[in-house]
């Protein structure tokens, strides 16, 4: 099943000076033109060109003087303004992701072949159109800034007041949970379902800038804060970087270390890309130069990391049957009781037999019925006859690691230290074209798709607990795609009248999976399993640290895909703006929850070799004598309570 949304929004809202469709993270231009007596100077032509690509823009003022040009392109701009028998006025300004420049050019009385330039920019310092709070990193900082890592979300973190990681949750903003939204050029990145970010989010090298707004934020915007990625953008000249950083363990100063490693665990991180931009020329065919540009970049990330692990596994007596060992830590010793001789006897319902063995220690050999007979030599002793092994058992054992300290009692102490494997592979690939038909018609085109697979040992217990020497438990492996797609087209149908038309489409796919999610392994165990279950049955209890799980996780799938389509459109009459338009947007989730104990689940006590209490038992109680019986054991015989629960849940 799946869950769908449409939604279809029409808006109309009157605005003071402030024009403010910026979801793509363009910005806008505006002001007043007038003379040096304070009067609007109506007709007014009003150029802009922006420096790095040379796309010009004009415009002329209206009645009031006022001029606008929305959905500019981010970057450094020259300013022009000219009018009959008034001296030209020049500036230079950089306009930011969602800003709004207010240029307000003053113009003396003068022949218009004389020129004023303002030798300082002309960029606001202060944003006086509206109430927003908003945080905006250009592409310097983004350069410059130290951070551990490549990771876009993380420098947000760490450069706007207020906005703080949430795990793999949607950031919070002052403490609002959910309370923001990230998007890129216009297009949702966010698994709505999850409310999380993708796994892989646009490298660093494909930003040019981020807005984070995180106070007053215009009505438009669907969250109280909101983070607009732009993305970068080719220009007349050819650019271009390379990078790649490592970091490796087997660099740097050795420090002294308390646990049982002798030099630190295994790492290897390498990040590493590449990105291009400029015209697009195809030899004697078309030269793009000042009308059409590409950007690419791609960006990459590899781990591989151990993490230290400790727990206790069985000995290699133990996994012949010989738990001898079986002490506490005071050197009490357990007996170990033959389940297969459990009778009646008296007022005891549950009469067993302990395991026998002769003078040498071998254990005696078994009846029809996996009885034992005493001689007049035998002794109770703890030697399981190899012929009683399970075979769930022994496959457990030809795939747990050993110990790492034979002198360590497993019932004691961790007696296994060992590397669980922790690997990453992430990709990130960006493409973008933009192109201007005319002074009244530009377009734009971006798409970003990104992977993320991953495999870690997970267990029971956390993180870092070993997996299966074959790789058939503990070990999570999530997994994740995310693609988005931009289509923008701004026009210009007079000097008092703008739309932008903008398509988006996002998907997002994140996956919880064991690491042989796809192999069935309770059937060729011997286990039934109406379910079908796929992947490692869930096995704890054993009377060790060490237990067995697909990948101590439950398995859950979300699909998201979004698209949007939105027109909005700006009508200029003196001072005011009338935003008006509409967006049909579509949402599409599939999701599978939770899959929680779906899978056969084998769990051991040490009842069935131990000896059972008369005097604290009764017939819904039954108990054990103390230092009878063992898990272990039971592991070894496999007496196990066995279930399935059919809570299978699937797609909506």
């Amino acid at each position: 099943m799946n869950r769908k949304n449409w939604s279809l929004v029409c808006f109309l809202l009157l605005a003071g000076a402030a024009v403010g469709w910026a979801q793509t993270g363009a910005g806008t231009i505006q002001g007043t033109v007038k003379d040096p007596s304070d009067a609007v100077v109506p007709g007014a032509n009003v150029k802009i060109v922006q420096t790095q690509t040379a796309l010009k823009r004009d415009t002329t003022t209206n009645a009031s003087g006022f001029f606008v040009f929305p959905s500019a392109l981010i970057g450094p701009y020259t300013l022009t303004v000219e009018a009959p028998g008034m001296e030209t006025w020049n500036a230079e300004l950089t306009l930011q992701a969602g800003q709004t420049a207010e240029i307000d050019p003053v113009l003396k009385v003068g022949s218009s072949t004389t020129e004023v330039t303002v030798t300082a920019n002309a960029t606001p310092l202060v944003n006086t159109t509206d109430g927003t709070v908003a945080t905006v990193v250009e592409r310097a900082r983004i350069e410059q800034l130290p951070l551990d890592g490549r990771s876009v979300d993380d420098l947000i973190y760490k450069t706007t007041p207020g906005v703080e990681p949430q795990g793999a949750k949607v950031p919070t903003v002052y403490g609002v949970l959910y309370g923001s939204e990230m998007t890129q050029d216009g297009a949702l990145l966010e698994n709505r379902d999850w409310q999380k970010l993708p796994d892989r989010l646009p490298g660093l090298d494909t930003i040019e800038e981020f807005r984070a707004e995180t106070s007053n934020s215009s009505a438009k915007m669907e969250r109280p804060g909101t983070i607009t990625l732009t993305t970068r953008h080719g220009t007349n000249q050819f650019h271009g970087s390379i990078f790649d950083t490592n970091r490796d363990s087997a660099f740097g100063v050795a420090r002294a270390r308390q646990d049982y490693y002798d030099k630190p665990p295994h790492l290897v991180r390498n990040e590493f890309g590449a990105s291009v931009g400029g015209p697009v020329y195809l030899p004697k065919l078309y030269n793009g130069k000042s009308k059409t540009f590409f950007f690419l970049s791609y960006e990459g990330y590899r781990l591989r990391q151990n993490v230290t692990g400790a727990t206790s596994v069985p000995t290699e007596a133990m996994r012949n049957g010989d738990f001898s060992g079986l002490v506490d830590a005071v050197g009490h010793k357990y007996q170990l009781y033959n389940p297969f001789s459990t009778r009646a006897n008296g007022d005891n319902p549950y009469s067993r037999d302990p395991f026998m063995c002769d003078s040498a220690g071998t254990p005696l050999l078994l009846n029809s019925d996996n009885t034992q007979t005493p001689t007049s030599s035998s002794v109770p002793c703890n030697v399981i006859p190899s012929s009683l092994e399970n075979p769930v058992a022994k496959y457990l054992y030809n795939v747990t690691p050993l110990p790492t300290l034979t002198n360590v009692n497993p019932l004691l102490g961790d007696n296994f230290f060992g590397l669980g494997v922790n690997n990453k592979n992430q990709d990130t690939s960006t493409v973008r074209f933009d192109h201007q038909f005319s002074e009244n018609n530009q377009i734009f085109f971006r798409y970003t798709h990104s992977t993320n697979n991953s495999i870690s040992a997970n267990g029971l217990n956390g993180p870092g607990e070993p997996a299966a020497l074959d790789g058939s438990f503990n070990l999570y492996a999530p997994k994740g795609q995310n693609d988005t797609g931009v289509v923008s087209w701004t026009h210009t149908f007079s000097p008092t009248f703008f739309g932008e038309t903008l398509f988006t489409l996002g998907r997002d796919y994140h996956a919880e999976l064991p690491g042989t999610g796809t192999k069935q392994f309770a059937i060729p165990l011997g286990l039934p399993d109406p379910t079908g279950f796929y992947g490692f049955p869930r096995i704890d209890s054993t009377g060790f640290g060490y237990n067995y799980d697909a990948c101590g996780c439950n398995v859950n799938i979300a699909r998201a895909r979004v698209w949007n389509l939105a027109e909005n459109l700006t009508k200029t009459r003196g001072r005011h703006e009338l935003l008006f338009g509409g967006q049909l947007q579509y949402e599409r989730d599939d999701t599978l929850p939770d899959q929680q104990d779906s899978a056969p689940h084998l769990s051991y006590d040490t009842l069935a070799t131990s000896l059972y209490d008369t005097t604290t038992s009764d017939p819904t109680n039954p108990l054990a004598v103390p230092f009878s019986g063992s898990a272990a054991a039971n592991l070894f015989l496999g007496v196990a309570t066995y279930q399935i629960r059919f809570n299978r849940q699937f797609y909506f």
